[in-house]
């Protein structure tokens, strides 16, 4: 009956094995140079820091108008919803929330 005591010694081994805590590593800081956030954006891709730019410097953007493509401005269907591009320049105006695609692609 010697084998019952080194059966429990040794399953307490492995619990407490299986008990002990992994230090943590801190993510690296994001580009900025402060660590990253709760995840909202993927790394280091989301918006600039408000003091990175100076807003007063930027100029109003410009709209420039290209030619329409009749080609590529035919109506369309996606998931039973029928879109109609605009086939010429009218006026358009449109207040909303945007979207934000990343430093990638702005």
């Amino acid at each position: 009956m010697k084998v019952l005591p080194v059966l429990v010694a040794a399953t307490l081994v492995l619990v407490a094995g299986c008990a002990q805590q992994q230090p943590q590593q801190q993510p690296p800081p994001a580009a900025g140079g402060e660590p990253e956030s709760s995840g909202n954006y993927y790394k280091d891709d989301g918006p600039p820091a408000v003091d990175e730019i100076d807003w007063r410097q930027v100029a109003e953007p410009v709209p420039t108008f290209g030619p329409l493509n009749p080609g590529r401005n035919r109506p369309y269907e996606v998931f039973g919803v029928r879109y109609v591009p605009f086939a010429e320049y009218t006026a358009y105006r449109e207040q909303g929330m945007a979207s934000w695609y990343g430093r990638r692609y702005h």
